[in-house]
């Protein structure tokens, strides 16, 4: 964790504030996080990309956030999880080690604290607090006998929120949730987590490389979580380079940038 983060203490503490004003002591829905997320583009943010989404309250201090974000403010954004809580919230449990982004008493009067943690694809202890400890319903289900569409890509990072955007898509126009990813399960649980997708999903375990001897490495893949799974893998996407792509109806789909 860089000690300047990406991110301006007074747009953290101005999010924090808008959270507040609209969540405390109300029920965190689906509804209020897509009003959230409204009001959140109307304060025209610099330095944080947030994903309403993800919004989760703390399981035991009813007055303390957590929301994934990008921090804008350097060269390349910078996936964080911030904790959003009033001044008088004890430090979180989860995250112990989170860094101080500011503390202040906006315009409402309320004080509040702002804490950041780093949130990429590959912070596998951070992911696993959230999904595990915060919000259970980003955790991958069983497949079973249902059918889905399996997005396979080794660029995570870009093309499963695509892959969970598409889902949304199909579901909105079908009523049918096909979603099921092949990839890390931290990264998986990642991605669902920004796209806000608590719809459920499958998951594959990706590719695993196992050593045996000095002299000897297994590359295998363990399969799907069932069979009527369809894999597209983003390497047969011709033209311009694929976010995710997925199998439809027999056809292959890739989502372009």
């Amino acid at each position: 964790m860089p000690v300047e983060l990406p991110v301006r203490p007074n747009e953290a503490v101005a999010l924090a504030d808008l959270v507040f004003e609209h969540l405390e002591g109300r029920p965190l829905t689906g509804s209020a996080r897509a009003r959230l997320a409204a009001r959140l583009a109307g304060l025209k943010l610099e330095s944080i990309r947030p994903y309403a989404g993800s919004l989760v309250r703390d399981n035991v201090h009813r007055s303390a956030y957590y929301l994934s974000v990008d921090g804008l403010s350097g060269p390349a954004p910078v996936p964080l999880l911030l904790r959003v809580a009033l001044a008088s919230a004890p430090s979180s449990a989860v995250f112990p080690r989170a860094l101080l982004v500011g503390r202040m008493r906006p315009a409402s009067g309320r004080e509040v604290v702002v804490n950041a943690v780093p949130f990429g694809p590959r912070d596998a202890a951070n992911i696993r607090a959230f999904a595990e400890t915060l919000d259970r319903a980003f955790l991958p289900r069983p497949q079973g006998a249902m059918p889905a569409i399996a997005v396979e890509t080794r660029h995570p990072e870009t093309a499963l929120p695509a892959a969970f955007e598409a889902f949304r898509q199909i579901l909105k126009n079908t009523g049918v949730n096909w979603a099921s990813i092949e990839a890390s399960y931290e990264a998986g649980l990642w991605a669902a987590i920004r796209a806000g997708w608590r719809e459920g999903y499958s998951a594959g375990a990706g590719r695993i490389v196992a050593a045996g001897d000095a002299d000897e490495v297994h590359d295998r893949r363990l399969p799907l979580a069932g069979t009527s799974s369809r894999i597209a893998d983003l390497e047969r996407c011709r033209g311009r380079p694929a976010r995710a792509a997925i199998h439809h109806r027999r056809r292959l789909v890739c989502f372009h940038p």
